[in-house]
Protein backbone atom coordinates (compact mmCIF):
# COMPACT_ATOMS: atom_id res chain seq x y z
CA UNK A 1 0.00 0.00 0.00
CA UNK A 2 2.77 2.45 0.77
CA UNK A 3 4.63 1.98 -2.61
CA UNK A 4 1.17 2.42 -4.31
CA UNK A 5 1.19 6.16 -2.46
CA UNK A 6 4.88 6.52 -3.13
CA UNK A 7 3.62 5.95 -6.90
CA UNK A 8 0.98 8.62 -6.81
CA UNK A 9 2.85 11.08 -5.22
CA UNK A 10 5.77 10.81 -7.87
CA UNK A 11 3.79 10.91 -10.47
CA UNK A 12 1.87 14.30 -9.21
CA UNK A 13 5.07 15.58 -8.76
CA UNK A 14 6.05 15.60 -11.91
CA UNK A 15 2.66 16.65 -13.23
CA UNK A 16 2.89 19.52 -10.95
CA UNK A 17 5.94 20.62 -12.33
CA UNK A 18 4.80 20.09 -15.66
CA UNK A 19 2.14 22.26 -15.12
CA UNK A 20 4.17 25.09 -14.00
CA UNK A 21 6.44 24.74 -16.66
CA UNK A 22 3.41 25.10 -19.36
CA UNK A 23 2.00 27.69 -17.23
CA UNK A 24 5.49 29.90 -17.36
CA UNK A 25 5.77 29.17 -20.88
CA UNK A 26 2.72 30.48 -21.34
CA UNK A 27 3.25 33.35 -19.16
CA UNK A 28 6.05 34.59 -21.16
CA UNK A 29 4.37 33.68 -24.72
CA UNK A 30 2.00 36.49 -23.59
CA UNK A 31 4.32 38.65 -22.52
CA UNK A 32 6.86 38.18 -25.68
CA UNK A 33 4.86 37.30 -28.06
CA UNK A 34 7.94 37.51 -31.02
CA UNK A 35 10.06 35.03 -29.34
CA UNK A 36 8.07 31.53 -30.97
CA UNK A 37 9.88 28.88 -29.05
CA UNK A 38 7.84 29.98 -25.52
CA UNK A 39 4.81 28.49 -27.81
CA UNK A 40 6.83 25.20 -28.21
CA UNK A 41 8.21 25.04 -24.62
CA UNK A 42 4.52 25.05 -23.79
CA UNK A 43 3.54 23.00 -25.72
CA UNK A 44 6.19 19.94 -25.54
CA UNK A 45 5.36 20.69 -21.48
CA UNK A 46 1.77 19.74 -21.86
CA UNK A 47 2.18 16.75 -24.01
CA UNK A 48 4.70 15.66 -21.62
CA UNK A 49 1.98 16.20 -18.78
CA UNK A 50 -0.23 14.12 -20.63
CA UNK A 51 2.10 11.43 -21.32
CA UNK A 52 2.92 11.46 -17.45
CA UNK A 53 -0.69 11.21 -16.96
CA UNK A 54 -1.34 8.00 -19.60
CA UNK A 55 1.38 6.39 -17.62
CA UNK A 56 -0.18 6.70 -14.43
CA UNK A 57 -3.40 5.40 -15.73
CA UNK A 58 -1.60 2.44 -17.20
CA UNK A 59 0.18 1.42 -14.50
CA UNK A 60 -3.24 1.88 -12.33
CA UNK A 61 -5.15 -0.64 -14.87
CA UNK A 62 -7.98 1.93 -15.87
CA UNK A 63 -7.85 1.80 -19.07
CA UNK A 64 -11.03 3.55 -20.18
CA UNK A 65 -9.14 6.84 -21.11
CA UNK A 66 -5.68 5.25 -21.63
CA UNK A 67 -5.74 5.45 -25.56
CA UNK A 68 -7.50 9.03 -25.79
CA UNK A 69 -4.81 10.55 -23.06
CA UNK A 70 -1.75 8.96 -25.26
CA UNK A 71 -3.47 10.01 -28.37
CA UNK A 72 -3.47 13.36 -26.80
CA UNK A 73 -0.29 13.87 -25.71
CA UNK A 74 1.30 12.45 -29.06
CA UNK A 75 -0.85 15.33 -30.94
CA UNK A 76 0.30 18.04 -28.48
CA UNK A 77 3.80 17.34 -28.60
CA UNK A 78 3.56 16.78 -32.50
CA UNK A 79 2.07 20.23 -33.07
CA UNK A 80 5.26 21.29 -30.97
CA UNK A 81 7.61 19.97 -33.04
CA UNK A 82 5.64 21.03 -36.04
CA UNK A 83 5.81 25.18 -34.87
CA UNK A 84 9.34 24.16 -34.47
CA UNK A 85 10.24 22.78 -37.43
CA UNK A 86 8.66 26.08 -38.77
CA UNK A 87 10.41 28.51 -36.61
CA UNK A 88 13.60 26.84 -37.81
CA UNK A 89 12.62 27.03 -41.48
CA UNK A 90 11.70 31.02 -41.22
Amino acid sequence: MTSNRKSKQSYFIVRVIFSIMTIFFAVKNILNPSFNLNGVFMLFSLGLMFAVLGMEIYLRKERKYFKLTIMASVFIMSVGIFNLWVYLNI
